[in-house]
């Protein structure tokens, strides 16, 4: 894991919209997205997108990376369990 991810991961023990993220980890945007989309790939993470219709957050699945900055992200039970050693 390297030190952004681990930042990332970090910052979405709650769900959190990409900008809050983004600007917690102060990256560059195009290493931040690549993070964030190795990230998801790995299962580490869920995408989310509110849906009016539901009046509630939605899994995006499969992920979408054309989509990240209109989205939120919450660490996954694996995303979890690698942040703190215990996978």
């Amino acid at each position: 894991m390297t030190d952004l991810e681990w930042k990332i991961l970090d910052e979405l023990y709650l769900m959190n919209a990409y900008r809050s993220v983004f600007d917690a980890v102060r990256e560059n945007a195009s290493a931040f997205d690549a993070a964030l989309v190795g990230l998801l790939q790995k299962g580490w993470l869920r995408q989310l997108r509110y849906d009016e219709r539901a009046k509630d957050f939605v899994d995006v699945d499969p992920f979408d990376s054309s989509s990240l900055d209109n989205s939120n992200f919450v660490i996954t039970r694996q995303g979890l369990l690698e942040h703190t050693g215990a996978a």
